[in-house]
């Protein structure tokens, strides 16, 4: 019942981009590649896409620090600033003046609130850090720098992370508005949950809501039989791929459970996955947590082949028109400069993404390459038809991604000079 009450909400309202300040939601699944949500039924994220846009070419990095924070600051360049309960800090550091997307959302007016999982720290305390006087704060309270209101079920880095015990969607670090708890009611309930109780406090303003589910990460743990469709066959001594995909089942799910309680208040929707499938550790060749697709061990997540980093992307508002399907190139980064387009803000100097609101319309993007990155400097630049994919080494393999979608081919760059050329360019070119 639940997909076809969705569809029936969908098609009620009539709102569009230009009507003021609308509530925008942007919920990010993790470690679900876009080849996994075409082969495991998602019918939640199906009826979305069916009242906006799916882009079948939407490009993350390789693993999620990196993407978040491309998608929180707008750079190409996303880094990884430092585990946030952990008291070492990582080399870099997110400079706190820079531009970032809760900031932009609050400083014009709307009430801004954070689910989930962080996974994006600070690196220096924040006693040090202008604003927040001489007495050390502390980790509890630093998403609340970054411009969230509300910071509601937050898991700090990973549920795994935390924990000075085994981690789990049921045994997690909770931070809600800087008081932290051990929680042991499962993770997903618990950010759907404290989600629709927020929207609910401000249906006087508008609301822009972040909604980063733990899910799909590991522990590859089975969901409770309630946030999964009614009669889903999930087996007792399931392996870790039969659990995997129940927890993607469950994050769409409770999608659709959210946008059937929100949906009436004529919100933008944006769903996009952090990385690629788990597979193997493409350096240890550890396998502990794979539950990639037969074949692509070795070229899922933490790799900047297509699978690692082909995410599924999809834009809805309840606009009551024909689904869009866009291929044009698309990227992560280009999230922050989107929510202030659909929310009326002017888009500041110095965002590297651009605007996808031309694509709601069904406009070309005009966007000619992306850039995506892993751990320890492996990276790739991206056109409609090449890729220049750079390995840990500094080595380098050029794919035609038209003739090889697969990758199974790589080239030698120097036989095809003018187009290595100009790829390395885009890669400099976004550093």
């Amino acid at each position: 019942m639940l997909v076809p009450l969705l569809l029936a909400t969908l098609g009620a309202a009539t709102s569009d981009v230009e009507d003021g300040r609308p509530d925008v939601v942007l919920v990010i699944i993790d470690d679900v590649g876009a080849n996994i949500a075409e082969s495991v039924d998602m019918p939640v994220l199906d009826a979305l896409a069916s009242e906006g846009v799916r882009f079948t070419r939407g490009y993350s990095h390789a693993w999620c620090a990196p993407t978040r924070d491309s998608i929180y600051r707008s750079v190409w360049r996303g880094g990884y600033h430092g585990k946030l309960c952990n008291s070492l800090p990582e080399p870099r550091t997110l400079d706190h003046g820079e531009h970032f997307l809760g900031k932009s959302m609050a400083a014009a007016g709307y009430a801004t609130a954070f689910f989930g999982k962080w996974h994006q720290g600070t690196a220096r305390p924040l006693s040090q850090v202008a604003g927040f006087g001489t007495t050390p704060i502390g980790w509890p309270v630093a998403p609340h720098f970054f411009g969230w209101e509300t910071v509601r079920a937050c898991i700090p880095d990973d549920s795994t992370v935390c924990n000075q015990g085994p981690g789990s969607y049921t045994n997690w670090v909770r931070i809600d508005d800087g008081t932290v708890s051990t929680e042991r009611r499962h993770a997903t309930v618990e950010t759907r949950d404290a989600f629709l109780d927020w929207w609910a406090e401000k249906a006087d303003e508008p609301r822009f809501a972040v909604v980063a589910f733990q899910a799909c990460h590991a522990p590859f743990d089975p969901p409770p039989a309630w946030i999964l469709p009614t009669g889903y066959p999930l087996a007792t001594n399931a392996t870790a791929r039969e659990n995997y995909e129940a927890m993607v089942a469950s994050v769409d799910f409770v999608l659709g459970e959210m946008l059937t309680a929100i949906w009436s208040d004529d919100p933008w929707i944006l769903v996009i996955g952090d990385n690629g499938t788990p597979g193997c550790h493409p350096v240890t060749n550890d396998c502990d947590t794979n539950v990639a697709l037969p074949g692509l061990e070795l070229r899922s997540k933490l790799t900047t082949y297509e699978p690692g980093v082909r995410v599924p992307f999809v834009i809805a508002g309840p606009r009551g028109r024909d689904a869009l399907v866009a291929d044009d190139l698309v990227h992560v980064v280009d999230l922050y400069p989107t929510i202030l387009d659909l929310a009326g803000i002017e888009i500041p100097a110095g965002l590297q993404g651009q605007s996808l609101v031309p694509a709601l319309r069904g406009r070309p993007l005009g966007r000619e390459w992306v850039v995506v990155s892993s751990s320890g400097g492996e990276g790739a630049a991206i056109e409609r038809a090449w890729k220049l994919r750079r390995d840990r080494a500094g080595d380098e393999r050029l794919f035609d991604l038209e003739r090889d979608p697969q990758e199974l081919a790589p080239l030698e760059p120097d036989d095809h000079p003018q187009i290595a050329a100009r790829l390395r360019a885009r890669f400099n070119q976004a550093n």
